[in-house]
């Protein structure tokens, strides 16, 4: 059993695992490769499971200082995520990891393509649930759990009530 004051920290710690586990079946075990935006949108949940085990042995007002940070760390995911879902919408581009869906190759690129095979580009949704890919599912995620850190990190009677248990 995680102590009071240290359950919002095991939380982040606990959903940062499963997220990038999940991500990690997907990829080895559902045979969806991840383009680079895929791969960057992993980050903050492994910076943030990092962090968490760090604010598990750390005072109450670092603790506090820590979930905070993850808070931003997530926000800033949402953020990339939701760029990622107007790349795969072709709302804007993404240059480094556009398809080349529309373009006319010869025998000889093709050949070469085959040898050398090329990143997922970011535009091709691999999987989507209602109108929604993965990538924007990471966005809402992300988005809900900046808005739960930042929100425990800034309630102060949350803190106080058991900074000292």
């Amino acid at each position: 059993m995680v102590p009071p004051h240290r359950t919002i920290p095991a939380a982040i710690l606990g959903i940062s695992v499963t997220a990038l586990g999940g991500s990690l079946v997907m990829q080895f075990g559902l045979d969806l490769e991840p383009c680079i935006l895929c791969l960057y949108q992993r980050l903050p949940y492994g910076a943030a499971a990092v962090l968490a085990v760090v604010a598990l042995f750390l005072p109450a007002p670092w603790r506090r200082a820590v979930v905070a940070v993850c808070g931003a760390a997530f926000g800033m995911n949402s953020a990339l995520a939701f760029y990622h879902v107007g790349v795969e919408g072709y709302w804007w581009e993404a240059a480094t990891c556009l398809s080349d869906a529309g373009t006319a190759l010869s025998l000889a690129d093709m050949h070469a393509a085959l040898e050398h095979p090329v990143a997922v580009p970011c535009d091709v949704v691999q999987w989507a649930l209602f109108g929604l890919s993965l990538s924007g599912y990471n966005g809402v995620l992300s988005l809900g759990l900046a808005a739960l850190c930042l929100g425990a990190a800034g309630r102060a009677s949350w803190w106080r009530r058991f900074r000292h248990a």
